[in-house]
């Protein structure tokens, strides 16, 4: 009880969640109702594997990269998440832009968005953008008509997600998608669990829950935009100045 201070929660209410049967005792209750650090059993990127794909090696100055862009505006965050490619064996995830909404009824500022996007793009020159489009019409046609850049749109539909879900779990099985160690980057994927879709496949989730208190435990968007542009990538046979617009059977 004395982690949750909430009126509504009583002690007999926690007697009788504690006593159920379906209870999730890692994730529902030490995580979500004890406020206690925990990952839950569907955790969808093993730590350990995690950990070991960290590299001090970073994106050099002034060469192109390709970016994966996941927007929300109220309570998830806007991840912005820059990818580049060494040779095949070798792909880089650089520290990321996440922003974070007031969370207080108000959304978060485009502008704020274009200058993450301007701040990015003048240290490496983006060559591609791979977003949700639907979620950011007016910041995919500045990205293209104002920036020049590529935007491939990207629908958040349970095929495409198997699709990165697959691809990014098998490059970090692999060591070949490397990152920096970048906190948030680490938080974001580490809160990510696999959730079951058509047949066999999965595909990267958030915890379930409606506690705002408890929003930065569920929020994953720089995973998602991480494992978007690199799904892209992987389907590019051509170097990073060749990349084009691909139809949905080509990726």
């Amino acid at each position: 009880k004395a982690a949750n201070p909430l009126r509504q929660i009583s002690a007999e209410y926690l007697a009788e969640k504690l006593a159920s049967e379906t209870l999730d005792f890692g994730e529902d209750w030490l995580r979500l109702t004890c406020n206690i650090a925990t990952r839950s059993a569907f955790a969808a990127v093993p730590e350990a594997d995690w950990d070991a794909c960290e590299t001090d090696e970073r994106i050099p100055e002034g060469v192109p990269v390709a970016v994966g862009a996941d927007f929300a505006w109220l309570l998830d965050t806007t991840a912005i998440v820059p990818l580049w490619v060494r040779d095949p064996a070798f792909r880089l995830l650089g520290e990321p832009v996440v922003l974070t909404p007031p969370r207080d009824g108000t959304m978060l500022s485009p502008l704020d968005v274009k200058e993450a996007f301007l701040r990015m793009h003048e240290r490496n020159p983006i060559e591609l953008v791979v977003m949700d489009a639907h979620r950011a019409e007016d910041i995919a046609g500045w990205l293209s008509d104002e920036l020049g850049l590529t935007v491939v749109p990207r629908p958040q539909t349970h095929e495409w997600a198997a699709l990165d879900y697959s691809r990014f779990m098998e490059a970090i099985g692999r060591r070949e998608l490397r990152h920096t160690g970048d906190p948030v980057l680490r938080r974001h994927v580490l809160n990510a669990v696999s959730r079951r879709t058509a047949g066999e496949k999965r595909r990267f989730d958030r915890v379930p829950s409606r506690d705002v208190i408890r929003q930065d435990r569920r929020v994953i968007d720089a995973l998602t935009a991480a494992a978007m542009v690199h799904a892209t990538v992987m389907a590019q046979p051509e170097p990073v100045s060749s990349w084009r617009l691909l139809n949905a059977e080509e990726v």
